[in-house]
Formats: C-alpha cells, sequence, structure tokens
C-alpha cells in the first residue's frame, strides 16, 4: 500500500513565501514509512533561501521583472531581450513575456488582429482587441464607442449624458434639463427626472408644485405632502413638519403653523387643533380651553 499527500502553507512573516510539502507513504515488513519532502516557491522578486524567501538585490532594467523562485530577469510581454537590455516589438507586433530575440515578436499586439507572424491589421473604429494574439477585434458593447483604428479598448459616455451616435463615433448627447443618466447611457429615454422633479424618462421634466415633493430619482409622480407637514417652495424633495407646541392648520404649501392654546401642548408634526392636549396641573377638553386644577 503506498500513497501520496500533499499540502501547503503560507508564510506572510517571510515575504511572499509559499512552503508545499509533499509525503510519500508505502507499507513494509515493518509497518509504514513516510518519507517527507519540501519545495519552497517565492514569488517574483525573492530567491528560495533553505525555508525562506530572500529578495532579489537589484533592480531590473527598464521593461524587464524578475520571475518568481528567481533574479534572472526576463523582458516583458510585448519587449524582446537585445544586448542586454529589453527592446519593444515593432509596431503591431507583441511576444510573450521572456521573449531573448526579435522572432519573439510573432503576435499581433493590441488593437491589431492577424494570424501569429502577421500580417496584423488595425482594428476598425468601432471595434477593439484588448490582448494579444490572433483572436478578432470585438464590436463595442452597449453604451461604448471608439472613434479611432488600432485601439484596445472602446470608451463610453460620462453621466449624465448619454451615446448617440454610432459605436464609431464619440458622440455624446445631454439629458434634458433637470433629469440625469448613469455612465454609458445610450439612450434619451435612460435620462431620469431628478429628486424635486417629474416626468417620463427622457423628459420633459417639471418641478414639483409647493405642497409636494419627490426624493428619489426617475418618472414618478410627485406626493403630496402627508398631514402635519408642509413645502413652500417648488422642486422639493422632502416636507417639513410644525414644531411641536403647534398643529398646521392651512394648506399644505403654506407653513401655516398655529401655537396650541394657552396652557395645552401638541406633538411634532400635529394637523389639528384637538392634537393639543392640557397640560399636566390643567383639565379641559382636546384642544382647549384649559383651565387650572382647583385647590385640593
Amino acid at each position: 500500500m503506498s500513497g501520496t499527500r500533499t499540502g501547503e502553507t503560507v508564510h506572510s512573516s517571510t515575504g511572499y513565501m509559499l512552503l508545499q510539502f509533499n509525503s510519500d507513504t508505502s507499507q513494509s515488513d515493518q509497518g509504514f514509512d513516510v518519507a517527507w519532502t519540501s519545495r519552497t516557491v517565492c514569488s517574483r522578486g525573492f530567491f528560495p533561501a533553505g525555508s525562506t524567501c530572500l529578495p532579489c538585490d537589484n533592480e531590473t532594467p527598464p521593461d524587464a521583472f524578475y520571475p518568481a523562485n528567481t533574479c534572472q530577469w526576463q523582458c516583458e510581454a510585448g519587449f524582446y531581450l537585445s544586448e542586454g537590455a529589453c527592446v519593444a516589438c515593432p509596431p503591431t507586433m507583441s511576444s510573450a513575456a521572456g521573449s531573448v530575440s526579435v522572432a519573439g515578436c510573432n503576435e499581433c499586439d493590441r488593437g491589431f488582429t492577424g494570424p501569429d507572424g502577421g500580417p496584423c491589421v488595425a482594428c476598425e473604429a468601432g471595434t477593439y482587441k484588448s490582448e494579444p494574439g490572433p483572436a478578432d477585434c470585438s464590436a463595442c458593447g452597449t453604451g461604448l464607442f471608439q472613434e479611432l483604428p488600432g485601439q484596445s479598448a472602446c470608451s463610453s459616455c460620462d453621466a449624465g449624458v448619454y451615446h448617440s451616435g454610432t459605436a464609431a463615433q464619440a458622440v455624446c448627447a445631454s439629458c434634458p434639463q433637470h433629469s440625469f443618466s448613469q455612465q454609458q447611457s445610450h439612450l434619451l429615454r435612460n435620462c431620469s427626472c431628478e429628486p424635486g422633479f417629474t416626468g417620463p424618462d427622457g423628459g420633459p421634466c417639471v418641478a414639483c408644485a409647493p405642497g409636494k415633493y419627490k426624493a428619489g430619482t426617475g418618472s414618478m409622480a410627485c406626493a403630496e405632502c402627508a398631514a402635519g407637514m408642509y413645502e413652500t417652495s417648488s422642486a422639493s424633495v422632502e416636507c417639513w413638519p410644525c414644531p411641536s407646541g403647534t398643529y398646521h392648520s392651512g394648506p399644505r404649501s403654506e407653513s401655516s403653523c398655529v401655537a396650541c392654546p394657552a396652557h395645552s401642548h401638541a406633538p411634532e408634526q400635529s394637523y389639528l387643533v384637538t392634537n393639543c392636549s392640557c397640560l399636566p396641573g390643567f383639565t379641559g377638553p382636546a384642544g382647549g380651553p384649559c383651565v387650572a386644577c382647583e385647590p385640593g
């Protein structure tokens, strides 16, 4: 009977070190024998020294990097080694990391397409290619555009505007007044009325009348202020309550907060005189009048 067991332990205190343990188990006349082996694997910029990882002493040349577990630098992707330096691949071409000659520049670069080894042609406006290799160019997605050929990414319109052209046109139109859109919007109806304004998506948006409010973005109608609350301005996002000791007696578009009768009190947002109750030591109906209790 035999078998193999593996385990992994990360030691952050040694600086990017991963210890991998392996055990081989075999059966003999005396029982089971276990033989343990270990291997230290270091990340970029470190090399193994026994059971720990030490940093490489020197910085890499421009456009180079230290691979994991060694301090022998290599050229980054898109470059190749020439006379002790990393040199960029010819235009439209790219290479895998670690290329040691210009012959390694055999992939079409980002923004260009074609078979390995070329020829490479630029992606058309309205398309892009984000990685080196023989893959085809991809069309810009919804709400995205690219007006230049040979590009590795598409762009989007900012928030508050929407894309109104083709994928090859950088045409961003402003939302109607008092409306707003999210980034990468592509339709007029992506513009929604702002808080305090109401209307269909895409506008027009009109202000909420005094006595009404709208707290959120969208096409919902303005809501009437709740009982005991008011708003005197238009385009409001909230209403205001009458303070304690008063009650609201007029239209909700007016700040008609009336003081409770003498020796009575009402909680905040009251809207009827009967919400005023006599204070301790006084008696009378809700809404007054309130008279002092007799002695005794």
